[in-house]
C-alpha cells in the first residue's frame, strides 16, 4: 500500500537526516547516508507507480457505477485493495461492504476510512477547534463534570491560634447530547452515472464543512438562556446573557473580565489591549496557554496597529496558512485565531475579541459526526440520499474565570 511505502520513506529520510546533522560523520555513516539516499529515490518511484496504479484501477472500477437497492449486486474488482477501490465496492454494494447495518430500513454507516476523512475536515474551518486553549472532548452520553466553584481562602496560622476555616465549593457542568445539526443530499442515478462517486464524496466533505461552520457559530454567538437551550457562546458578553434571560451575577461567564476597546487614537487601542490581557486580568491567569479568538473585522484592524516607535504589535505567522491554519499570528506574544462566525460587533458592548486561558471553555461532541446512506426513502423517485448528523455542546468550565473580553466602545 502507498501508506506503507510512505512510512518506509519517512523512516529512511529521518535516519539520513540524523546522520547528516551530526558535527562529524564517519566514512561508514557517510556510506549509510548514500545508501539511504538510493533507498529514498527507489521508494519515491514505487510510491508514484503505486499512485498511478490506484488511479487506473479506480477509473476501471468506476466505468459504470450503479447502486443496488437490495444490496445484493455483484462487486467488481475484488482483487484491488486500494482505498478508492474499497470505496467503489462500498458504493456499488449500496453501503453493505465494510459497514454496519443499523436497522432494516435506516441504511448503513459510511465506511470508516471515508468517515475519518469527514471528521478530519471539521477543524479546517473552525478556529474554536484549532485553538489549543479550548478543550475538545468526545462523550458517548450526557455527562456532568464536577468543577471547583471558588478558591479556598487560607489565612496565617499561629501556634495554638485560631485556624482559618473554609470548605471547598463545587458545581456541575452539564454537557447534553440533545443539540444536533442535520443535512441530507439527494442523488439521482443519472447524476451518479455521469459524475461518478467522486461527486458523492465531495458532497459528503461539504456536509462536514457545513456542520463545522454551523457549530462554530453556536460556539461563538449562541446566547443560550439555560443549559437546555444549546451551547453557551464564548463571544457573548455578560450583559447579553442577562438580556437572554439570565439573572445578573448568575451568567455562565460571570467571573470573566470585560474591557472597553477605546478607539480614540492608537495609544488608546494599545492601552485597551494591555488592560484586557494584563491590567484587568488576575496574574494567576497569565501564561496559561492564552489565545485570542477574534472576528475578521477586528483582526483586519490589528494588522496596521503600530506602537510609538512604528513597530507592529501584531506579528503575522511566518508559517504558511496550510501549516498554521486559522492562527494568523501573535498579538503581543499571544496567538490570534480568526473565526468567520464571530458576532457583528457593531454596537456598544458587543464582543470584539475574547482572550481565553487553557481549559476555561470546553467543546463536548456526542461522538463523531455520522453519515447514513439511505437508498430506500426516495426509491420511488430513483434517488438515494446521504444524511449526516452531528451532536455537540459547549460550556464555560468555571464561570469564565480567566476569560477576558474586549468590548465595542
Amino acid at each position: 500500500m502507498a501508506d506503507n511505502l510512505m512510512h518506509k520513506r519517512g523512516a529512511a529520510a529521518a535516519e539520513q537526516a540524523e546522520i547528516l546533522n551530526q558535527e562529524t560523520v564517519t566514512d561508514e555513516q557517510f556510506q549509510r547516508a548514500e545508501q539511504l539516499d538510493s533507498e529514498i529515490v527507489a521508494l519515491d518511484e514505487q510510491i508514484q507507480e503505486r499512485r498511478e496504479t490506484m488511479k487506473q484501477n479506480a477509473e476501471n472500477a468506476l466505468a459504470a457505477p450503479t447502486i443496488d437497492v437490495d444490496r445484493t449486486g455483484a462487486i467488481q474488482n475484488r482483487a484491488n485493495d486500494s482505498d478508492m477501490a474499497e470505496y467503489v465496492r462500498w458504493f456499488n454494494s449500496g453501503g453493505q461492504v465494510h459497514s454496519r447495518a443499523l436497522s432494516t430500513s435506516a441504511g448503513a454507516l459510511i465506511p470508516q476510512d471515508l468517515q475519518t476523512e469527514l471528521v478530519r475536515a471539521l477543524p479546517a474551518v473552525s478556529a474554536f477547534r484549532q485553538c489549543p486553549a479550548i478543550d475538545v472532548r468526545q462523550y458517548s452520553e450526557d455527562v456532568e463534570v464536577a468543577a471547583v466553584a471558588a478558591r479556598m481562602t487560607v489565612g496565617a496560622g499561629t501556634e495554638a491560634g485560631t485556624i482559618n476555616e473554609d470548605t471547598p465549593t463545587f458545581h456541575k457542568v452539564r454537557y447534553y447530547g440533545d443539540f444536533s445539526s442535520k443535512v441530507r443530499s439527494l442523488f439521482s442515478d443519472e447524476i451518479i452515472r455521469n459524475m461518478r462517486p467522486n461527486a458523492v464524496q465531495e458532497t459528503l466533505l461539504e456536509q462536514a464543512e457545513g456542520h463545522a461552520l454551523y457549530w462554530e457559530g453556536q460556539y461563538a454567538t449562541n446566547a443560550a438562556a439555560s443549559q437546555d437551550a444549546g451551547p453557551y457562546g464564548l463571544m457573548v458578553s455578560k450583559a447579553q446573557y442577562v438580556a437572554a434571560g439570565h439573572n445578573a451575577t448568575e451568567e455562565p461567564n460571570r467571573n470573566c473580565v470585560e474591557t472597553t476597546y477605546v478607539t480614540t487614537d492608537t495609544a488608546s487601542r494599545i492601552a485597551s489591549i494591555i488592560d484586557a490581557t494584563k491590567t484587568n486580568l488576575d496574574a494567576r491567569y497569565w501564561g496559561q496557554g492564552n489565545c485570542w479568538i477574534v472576528g475578521q473585522a477586528f483582526y483586519a484592524g490589528l494588522l496596521g496597529l503600530l506602537d510609538g516607535n512604528n513597530r507592529p504589535l501584531f506579528q503575522p505567522s511566518w508559517e504558511s496558512s496550510l501549516d498554521s491554519g486559522l492562527m494568523m499570528g501573535r498579538l503581543m506574544g499571544d496567538p490570534v485565531y480568526v473565526t468567520s462566525q464571530a458576532p457583528t460587533a457593531s454596537a456598544e458592548g458587543d464582543v470584539l475579541g475574547v482572550y481565553v486561558p487553557r481549559g476555561s471553555y470546553r467543546i463536548a461532541d456526542r461522538m463523531p459526526m455520522t453519515t447514513l446512506f439511505d437508498p430506500y426513502s426516495q426509491a420511488n423517485t430513483g434517488q438515494v440520499q446521504y444524511v449526516s448528523s452531528m451532536w455537540s455542546d459547549a460550556r464555560f468550565t468555571n464561570y469564565g474565570n480567566g476569560v477576558s473580553y474586549l468590548l465595542h466602545s
